[in-house]
């Protein structure tokens, strides 16, 4: 079921009625709905169709949204089989603490240590959620880009720059940053792991933001985004997948 093209996943726990599912598999996401109800589970498909034919009937852009596509890309389980695989885990369980403080005790288990949370609570402090993920909060000022992806995508450009000039190959750029800095990954596996089309996207907002020439997006960028080489995503950006 997985393969080296696919994108980030988004799974989700508790009961669904399809709207988030669909959503995301739309845009390109593999999902796996886990639920521990097995008739809610079957139900999914035949709910998912259904929102889909009234989602086109209500708004004229969404009658682009076909069916068979969007479903093959949603899986349904009872087990947290390929957890370990995730991005993203989207929480949507019934609003009682020692059932998310069990469902986060498992996950923590099962998922990587760099997976992202989203968490469905009406009530409980997300504060007090927090503290079963072994997360630490870092409070910064509103800005365009905040703190990570003003920093993360100047390195991913200024890395491509190198390569474009020849200074260095995507590899030895990579190895330097993890051998050097200990970073997990390089700014180059990085761009190709987030989409290079989504880099050279945020370096023009940053750079109509800010009007600063350190962002300007890097020539060699446009150019693989232009020619389809979107990392991951297309099996080609940086490296070959």
């Amino acid at each position: 079921m997985r393969s080296g093209l696919h994108e980030r996943d988004c799974r989700s726990g508790g009961r669904s009625d399809g709207c988030g599912c669909s959503t995301l598999s739309f845009h390109g996401y593999k999902v796996i709905v886990k639920d521990i109800d097995a008739t809610s589970l079957q139900q999914i498909p035949r709910k998912i169709e259904r929102n889909i034919r009234n989602y086109r009937m209500i708004s004229p852009a969404l009658r682009e949204w076909e069916t068979d596509g969007i479903l093959s890309r949603i899986a349904v389980t009872d087990t947290y089989e390929h957890f370990a695989e995730v991005s993203w885990v989207i929480e949507n369980i019934t609003e009682d603490w020692e059932a998310k403080s069990r469902l986060y005790r498992e996950l923590g288990e099962v998922c990587s240590k760099d997976t992202f949370y989203g968490a469905n609570t009406s009530c409980i402090s997300p504060t007090k959620l927090a503290s079963l993920l072994d997360k630490q909060q870092i409070l910064v000022e509103d800005s365009p880009g905040f703190v990570s992806n003003r920093l993360s995508h100047l390195f991913m450009n200024e890395a491509a720059f190198l390569v474009q000039e020849g200074v260095a190959k995507p590899r030895q750029i990579d190895l330097m940053f993890k051998k050097g800095y200990s970073h997990k990954m390089g700014p180059l596996e990085t761009a190709d792991l987030i989409r290079l089309d989504t880099v050279v996207r945020s370096l023009d907002v940053l750079y109509k933001e800010y009007g600063d020439s350190k962002f300007r997006c890097c020539t060699l960028l446009r150019k693989m985004v232009d020619a389809g080489l979107l990392g991951r995503k297309s099996s080609q950006g940086f490296y070959h997948y």
